[in-house]
């Protein structure tokens, strides 16, 4: 009959193996989660540049324009209603 050589390992070898295995575990799940934070603010990021990047340059301008007209004519408005409440109507 031949022998069996068996490899004799202890309780603090089998402990050793179990925690060197719960290490691991935890570096991979933090390193998951560091992948899962850096998409999510990636996405986010995306989302928000997508909405700021639908309209390029021109369109901005055009759009500041637009504004600056609106004030304009919002202005020579209000001038033109404190004029009239400055000056007495004649009923």
């Amino acid at each position: 009959m031949t022998r069996k050589t068996r490899r004799r390992t202890g309780i603090i070898k089998a402990i050793d193996n179990i925690v060197d295995e719960l290490k691991e575990l935890a570096d991979d799940m933090l390193d998951r989660a560091g992948d899962v934070e850096r998409d999510v603010r990636d996405t986010i990021c995306r989302a928000v540049k997508c909405e700021d990047d639908d309209h390029d340059e021109r369109t901005r301008d055009d759009e500041l324009a637009e504004l600056r007209a609106v004030l304009v004519r919002l202005t020579q408005k209000v001038d033109e209603l404190s004029s009239r409440q400055e000056s007495p109507q004649v009923s």
